[in-house]
């Protein structure tokens, strides 16, 4: 079952008053890359663990470009997500209420049943994941609003570029 698992009490950092984007933000208020902030369960036990400020800071324009597209209705669009322990393509196939997933892993902090898996049986982890669209966007915008809020919560103001998702959740 796909779901997105969030730690909880992570230590923020400051706000910074250079960041002009809510990436750059993102990288300022999660000041910590050792341990996993968040956990995308995908299916069959396999899990991605990822970081806000190694990954999520890099892979934000992607996220809010799949969610764009994921609301706009059906068809086909590839994510390319590139940050320093996530690397993947997601080809995307949207149906009506049901979403397509065909992941294509290149490097990332990949778990299956508990065990680390080495980038030699990633090709093993590139079955489809199908899931309903009003789950996916759910997930994924629970994440995106712990984002805003914290964002919020340092005093980082809404005209950051790439804000506007964040103001509709």
């Amino acid at each position: 079952m796909f779901y997105i698992e969030l730690k909880k009490d992570i230590l923020l950092g400051h706000y910074d008053s250079e960041d002009e984007s809510v990436s750059e933000a993102v990288f300022s208020i999660y000041p910590d890359y050792e341990n996993y902030e968040f956990i995308i369960h995908l299916n069959n036990d396999l899990k991605l663990l990822l970081d806000f400020r190694g990954d999520m800071s890099e892979i934000y324009n992607d996220v809010i470009k799949m969610m764009r597209a994921i609301n706009h209705g059906d068809g086909m669009i590839k994510i390319n997500f590139l940050s320093s322990s996530f690397s993947a393509i997601w080809h995307i196939e949207i149906k009506s209420d049901d979403i397509k997933i065909i992941p294509q892993w290149t490097t990332a902090n990949l778990e299956f049943k508990g065990k680390k898996v080495t980038p030699d049986k990633y090709h093993k982890f590139e079955s489809p994941i199908i899931i309903t669209k009003a789950l996916l966007l759910s997930e994924w915008n629970k994440l995106l609003e712990e984002i805003k809020n914290d964002l919020l919560k340092v005093g980082y103001p809404h005209n950051l570029k790439g804000f506007d998702y964040l103001m509709n959740l």
